[in-house]
């Protein structure tokens, strides 16, 4: 019997990225499967969280983050833009978030079209790299090379019952 690991995933969650290739490796060696489950952004979910974190906090994250991408032989760089809206200046979330919504369908989409670490790979490389992931054909080109279309995948979507 195969076993089955269940991957959380988020789109706003550097963790979430930097434990995608190794999860890649992982599939690639042994005889498992990957079921993906789409999260929403914790700063979505649970906004509370951040305002029980003292002032050094996002500072200690992201050395984490990126000593483990250097660990890892990986690169990252801050989301442009960020996939979950907020107010820097007071640290409140946007009550819409079509960013985060968006990739959140797609991600489910391509998983159900047995796409999902392919789409998550380009996807998150392409959100991660720091460049410009909303704007052109970024996001389709992504798309693309996870074998999948932007325009087919949004119209699932709105044809889903």
């Amino acid at each position: 019997m195969t076993p089955i690991i269940d991957l959380y995933w988020s789109f706003r969650s550097p963790y979430s990225y930097l434990a995608l290739k190794p999860t890649i490796a992982l599939l690639n060696a042994w005889d498992v499967d990957i079921h993906i489950k789409i999260v929403l952004p914790l700063a979505l979910r649970q906004p509370s969280f951040f305002d029980s974190r003292g002032p050094e906090w996002m500072g200690y994250l992201m050395r984490d983050v990126f000593r483990l991408a250097q660990m890892s032989n990986q690169t990252i760089a801050s989301p442009n833009p960020d996939p979950v809206i907020m107010d820097v200046s007071t640290g409140t979330f946007a009550k819409e978030q079509p960013l985060v919504k968006r990739l959140s369908r797609l991600g489910i989409l391509a998983s159900d079209a047995g796409h999902g670490l392919a789409f998550l790979n380009e996807v998150s490389t392409l959100i991660w790299s720091g460049a410009k992931w909303d704007e052109g054909n970024a996001l389709s080109d992504a798309i693309a090379l996870a074998g999948l279309n932007l325009t087919s995948l949004e119209e699932t979507w709105t044809h889903r019952p």
